[in-house]
């Protein structure tokens, strides 16, 4: 089930074809290294525009946020057994 976490991180990744791909995030002081990304989608929230990332690290899914209006980025929720 997922648990739902809305806390700001810091992402670091790379454009490919002129796409952001998340390589690694910061949360809680600890740095993830992004091993796959299985899913990514726009969304809208209201009139925000976001776009929505669904990632693998160590054997986790986390879904990753990025609010475009204020360019931030939200770790909005973790895959636990």
């Amino acid at each position: 089930m997922y648990q739902v976490i809305g806390e700001r991180i810091n992402v670091v990744g790379v454009y490919k074809k002129a796409h952001f791909i998340p390589r690694k995030f910061e949360w809680q002081g600890r740095i993830y290294a992004v091993d796959r990304v299985t899913f990514i989608s726009e969304i809208r929230d209201s009139q925000i525009s976001k776009r929505q990332y669904s990632v693998m690290s160590q054997g986790n899914n986390y879904r990753l946020i990025f609010d475009r209006s204020e360019e931030v980025w939200e770790l909005a929720e973790v895959w636990c057994e």
